[in-house]
């Protein structure tokens, strides 16, 4: 039952391509106007404190990594259990510094802005630069002289071959 043994019987399956496709999300995105406010980082960080205790147990990670979850991958999958005991695991891993288990605010917050600014790129794209006006010069189009002593009027065009026939259509511009 430990979050260690749970995790190693777990395969990677869902979880590694949802979090490969919010990376790439967030590889194309820009942080232009984010801005990180740390008195939400605190509100949240207290929600998910139920017990009031000053710190996040895995219990508390595990309801922050379904929101989360839900908050990247809005019409995704539901999280379930292995991928929530991994995203658990990272959190600690990049967050609980004096490794007691247990995330303090002072550890939450670099940790709650990286995810913020993940966010914020991910849903906030960067702008292409507009393409080049190239100002292209239109060839004049020639079209073949009609063969003489036809009497041809009427042009086809061969749906197939792209050649202009005169007077009489070639087979081709029948199956247009």
């Amino acid at each position: 039952g430990t979050l260690e043994g749970a995790a190693a019987m777990t395969s990677p399956g869902i979880r590694t391509a949802a979090i490969e496709l919010l990376d790439a999300r967030a590889a194309e995105g820009t942080l232009d106007g984010f801005k990180f406010d740390a008195d939400i980082c605190r509100q949240a960080f207290d929600y998910y404190d139920k017990d009031r205790s000053g710190y996040l147990d895995v219990q508390e990670l595990m309801k922050l990594a379904e929101v989360l979850w839900d908050t990247f991958y809005p019409n995704g999958p539901k999280i379930d259990q292995p991928t929530k005991i991994y995203m658990v695991k990272e959190i600690m891993a990049g967050s609980d510094k004096n490794n007691d288990s247990r995330i303090t605010f002072p550890e939450f917050l670099p940790w709650y802005r990286r995810m913020a600014e993940k966010h914020w790129r991910a849903t906030h794209r960067r702008e292409s630069p507009p393409a080049p006006k190239v100002k292209l010069a239109a060839p004049t189009p020639k079209l073949p002289v009609p063969p003489a002593n036809t009497g041809a009027a009427v042009q086809f065009k061969c749906v197939l071959t792209n050649e202009t026939y005169y007077g009489i259509p070639c087979k081709c511009s029948a199956l247009g």
